[in-house]
């Protein structure tokens, strides 16, 4: 048995839906066009149970995907043909979600699929566009992979740096540090992802350095538990996000 990372969209009482979480157009074994939420921080592709069995595939085994409230185990093929917008894979492990995507989404393209491709996206308009770009070299970071997902590294108070996913799907930034992080707390909220919640605090960092770039008084929502990785950084703080092979550019 496998176990996979779920995609992680935080909402709540004070948390609200990533409303720029890029889309996509795909194909799957040569059907569609679908409507795809494109999650990079998600590490497996997800399609609804509906399009799975509509696309005629068969489970090959059991993945243990973990999500916000723990585990649980979904069925999984362990090779589609995907594409979207240009951007080919031939043997892409799909796992089928049995809970409620967004109205008019039919699956997420994690990294199973986006790693390996390069691509910009338009968080502003939502979108996603597939091939190679001027990227701005300034604030370009080199990528460390953690579990099938793409990290950098972010300065923060009192000299710590952390090791954050980057995640278009989380609506605000996301920490689970190993040591407390000084800030402002707004009290508590709900952290979700699709297939569960779990409760979580709300506040504000000082401040947080992505290479040039920093962030003053983010919002971030501090959950309990530790992880390889200190926390989700969401694109939304960025006006566009360029990923090329291994680095990763960010642009306000």
């Amino acid at each position: 048995m496998k176990m996979a990372l779920c995609l992680f969209l935080v909402w709540g009482w004070t948390f609200g839906f990533a409303e720029g979480m890029p889309k996509a157009e795909v194909h799957v074994n040569g059907r569609g066009p679908f409507h795809f939420a494109v999650d990079t921080g998600a590490g497996s592709t997800l399609l609804s149970m509906r399009l799975a069995k509509a696309l005629g595939l068969k489970p090959d085994y059991r993945v243990e995907l973990v999500t916000a409230s723990g585990t649980r185990l979904v069925p999984a093929t362990a090779k589609a043909q995907v594409s979207a917008e240009g951007a080919q894979a031939p043997d892409v492990e799909v796992l089928w979600c049995d809970w409620a995507l967004p109205e008019g989404v039919e699956g997420i393209l994690g990294q199973s699929f986006l790693a390996g491709h390069s691509y910009r996206i338009d968080t502003r308009a939502g979108l996603v566009t597939f091939g190679e770009f001027p990227t701005p070299q300034r604030n370009t970071l080199p990528v460390e992979w953690i579990d099938g997902r793409m990290a950098v590294k972010a300065k923060a108070p009192g000299g710590r740096t952390l090791r954050l996913i980057v995640d278009s799907g989380a609506s605000e930034i996301v920490l689970w540090p190993k040591r407390p992080l000084p800030m402002t707390d707004a009290g508590p909220a709900l952290a979700s992802s699709h297939a569960g919640s779990s409760s979580a605090r709300l506040g504000k960092i000082p401040w947080l350095q992505i290479g040039f770039v920093r962030l003053n008084e983010p919002t971030a929502g501090v959950l309990p538990g530790t992880r390889p990785e200190d926390g989700l950084l969401a694109t939304r703080y960025f006006s566009q996000v360029y990923v090329q092979g291994d680095h990763v550019a960010f642009e306000r």
